[in-house]
């Protein structure tokens, strides 16, 4: 988020100078302009973005396709920049670019196992912020 703030302040400066006829020309005006797009856009590509949505027994998880089956899971770990599901059949998918604290990967857990029951925690360690939980 800072680099989208640092990235839109640098734009605005570039437009003021330039409209002001500061002196600073039209290359570097261009130049200062480009570079600021660049540092937004960069900041838009790295926000942390997910959204889980459990619908029954279907959660669906943004970034990714289609709805896993809660009945089929057989470990989510949850981790400080990502998401592991894994199923009954030991195939993985991975979500990526979070930004989970403890508290953060807490939540996500608790939201899963209030909506899924057949699941609980199975480990939750405070060095790596990683929340696992398996069936039971």
């Amino acid at each position: 988020m800072t680099a989208i703030i640092f990235g839109v302040l640098l734009s605005i400066g570039c437009v003021l100078l330039f409209v002001f006829d500061t002196g600073i020309g039209i290359y570097l005006f261009i130049l200062g302009f480009c570079l600021s797009m660049l540092i937004v856009f960069n900041g838009i590509y790295h926000l942390p973005n997910a959204k889980i949505e459990i619908n029954g027994n279907e959660m669906l998880i943004s970034g990714y396709n289609t709805a896993f089956d809660l009945r089929l899971v057989k470990q989510i770990e949850i981790q400080q920049n990502r998401i592991l599901v894994k199923n009954i059949n030991d195939s993985v998918v991975r979500i990526d670019n979070l930004n989970l604290d403890k508290d953060w990967a807490d939540r996500v857990s608790n939201y899963i196992i209030s909506y899924a029951p057949q699941l609980s925690i199975a480990t939750a360690t405070d060095s790596n912020v990683a929340v696992l939980i398996s069936n039971i």
